[in-house]
């Protein structure tokens, strides 16, 4: 399904056992789209269906997992105190536990490169400012926070290199600043699959996405 170039997880960051569940996410996004004959994909569907799809990776990989769960978060009309949300999911294994804040994109082609990468980069330091909302400097614990980005990447025309070109060179530009994410995942779609999409798609072809994950807070 996919080779290790397509996922990367940082063992320095503590975060080698999320390569299992990243690359159980992109077999779930693959099953998904195979019940509906290739025509229809998880990743399309927004944040909250990443998330979920996100949890079913981790516990396919032995951990715990709660999506959308009652958490105690900075306030934000006064950033002294705190108040009751919902953290978008919660994962433990062990000795470890992440709270995680997602975001999510969908990245269409645009007039330069500077469109969607800006794009990409806006994504990015939203997941990690919910995290700071979440986790850092909130409490006396050690809680670690995991921002979590997910990117799908909608193309014009159904050309497979052009995407998988474009897809790395998403990759390329999220991993080039040192130390800006600890983990990722990506995938194109097959030239079969994404030739075979219907014109019901036309004009926003699903043809890959990104999954980007980064560790906040915390001394482990």
């Amino acid at each position: 399904m996919t080779s290790n170039k397509n996922i990367y997880a940082s063992r320095k960051k503590g975060l080698s056992e999320f390569r299992g569940i990243l690359q159980s996410y992109i077999e779930i996004e693959a099953h998904y789209a195979k019940q509906f004959d290739n025509d229809d994909f998880a990743f399309t569907y927004g944040e909250r269906a990443c998330v979920a799809t996100f949890a079913a990776a981790a516990i396919q990989n032995g951990w715990a997992a709660l999506c959308e769960h009652g958490h105690q978060k900075i306030n934000k009309k006064d950033g002294r105190k705190n108040s009751w949300g919902r953290g978008d999911i919660y994962l433990t294994k062990g000795d470890a536990e992440y709270y995680g804040e997602a975001k999510y994109n969908l990245i269409e082609e645009t007039a330069t490169d500077k469109g969607w990468q800006g794009q990409i980069t806006r994504t990015l330091r939203a997941a990690e400012k919910d995290v700071e909302n979440s986790v850092k400097n909130r409490r006396e614990e050690d809680e670690i926070g995991l921002a979590i980005s997910f990117f799908c990447f909608l193309s014009k025309k159904q050309d497979h290199l052009a995407s998988k070109k474009w897809i790395e060179g998403a990759v390329n530009f999220i991993t080039e600043p040192k130390d800006q994410i600890d983990a990722y995942a990506y995938y194109t779609l097959p030239k079969k699959v994404i030739e075979a999409i219907s014109n019901d798609w036309a004009g926003s072809f699903p043809v890959g996405f990104i999954i980007v994950l980064k560790k906040m807070g915390g001394e482990r």
